[in-house]
């Protein structure tokens, strides 16, 4: 990874995942696909994981659009999949997009 990428990565709180991915590996379940998530936001506001609510929006976490656009660009790349850069507008919670990506994924609901 270049040192741009890297320090692009680090101003918005992503850095400190593998490679800069969202995802180490791709999700198996639901379960997954939430943590991975709620790990790499909490990265970005630089809280504890289990300080993040999922019901709030990406907004109210402390995305900017800057930010946005970014985090779905390391989904994109973490997944392998085609995302919309509008992503997080049209899913602005992490609860919301979990759904989709869990239906995106084909994963299936997992039981809680």
């Amino acid at each position: 990874m270049g040192a741009m990428v890297t320090k692009v990565l680090s101003v918005v709180g992503l850095g400190r995942r593998k490679k800069g991915l969202v995802f180490d590996r791709m999700p198996r379940s639901e379960d997954e696909v939430r943590r991975g998530l709620v790990t790499a936001v909490a990265g970005l506001a630089q809280v504890a994981p289990q300080d993040i609510d999922t019901a709030k929006t990406f907004a109210q976490l402390g995305f900017d659009s800057l930010q946005a656009m970014k985090f779905t660009g390391l989904l994109e790349k973490s997944l392998g999949v085609e995302l919309e850069p509008t992503l997080l507008w049209d899913y602005p919670t992490i609860d919301s997009l979990v759904e989709f990506l869990v239906g995106k994924l084909d994963l299936g609901r997992s039981i809680a």
